[in-house]
């Protein structure tokens, strides 16, 4: 895995990597399963609906995952960039894409901590249960 800080995560990326398959392992089991994953009180979307202006053209989605929550809200942006830093997560994000965002959504392999974009090329960005 590259990112910003030369290239590799190093001993990080490493730890990260090692607890993001070990919980991926678990909600494959069935163990383990996120509160926030399921949301149960069917508010997490609205939440989003609030949070976002009516004319949002240009979203980022950083620390997108799985995709779950990207494909919520990608049809109230003319474009839609969700980005993780591991490469598992993005691929179940692909292949959980809706066929209708296929054109107007971009899954990447990138950091929030030192984005590969202008500064200028979004309206909004997102950050959800990203730490």
């Amino acid at each position: 895995m590259t990112g910003c800080f030369g290239a590799s995560w190093g001993p990080l990326g490493e730890i990260y990597n090692r607890r993001s398959a070990a919980h991926q392992n678990k909600q494959r089991n069935g163990e383990g399963e996120m509160a926030i994953r399921s949301d149960s009180a069917g508010l997490e979307k609205q939440y989003l609906l609030d949070m976002l202006p009516a004319q949002c053209k240009r979203i980022l989605e950083i620390g997108c995952g799985d995709g779950r929550l990207t494909w919520q809200y990608a049809a109230l942006a003319d474009s839609v960039v969700a980005i993780d830093v591991t490469p598992d997560t993005l691929a179940e994000a692909l292949r959980e894409r809706p066929e209708r965002f296929c054109e107007t959504t971009s899954v990447l392999e990138a950091s929030g901590v030192c984005l590969p974009f202008k500064s200028d090329s979004f309206d909004q960005a997102l950050f959800s249960l990203s730490l």
